[in-house]
């Protein structure tokens, strides 16, 4: 649900489709997903090292295998 409410935000901005810029800081996102500022850091490392996404900065994100992503969203201990 929430990857197709991104899908369709972001059709709206005009930006391309899996391309995320987030609104937060990763202190942000830890502060409110309740985990440490490491731990997230860690998660965006995986993502990107299993080629689940890439990252041009702190703040724009982009999916490149959003099946994986999909998985993932459902199973966070696969990280």
């Amino acid at each position: 649900m929430f990857l197709r409410l991104q899908e369709h935000i972001q059709s709206a901005a005009g930006r391309p489709a899996g391309e995320i810029d987030l609104p937060m800081s990763r202190t942000d996102i830890a502060d409110f997903v309740g985990l440490s500022l490491a731990a997230v850091s860690r998660g965006f490392r995986s993502l990107l090292s299993c080629g689940i996404v890439s990252i041009k900065n702190r703040r724009d994100v982009k999916i490149i295998d959003r099946k994986a992503f999909e998985a993932l969203a459902g199973n966070v201990e696969l990280l």
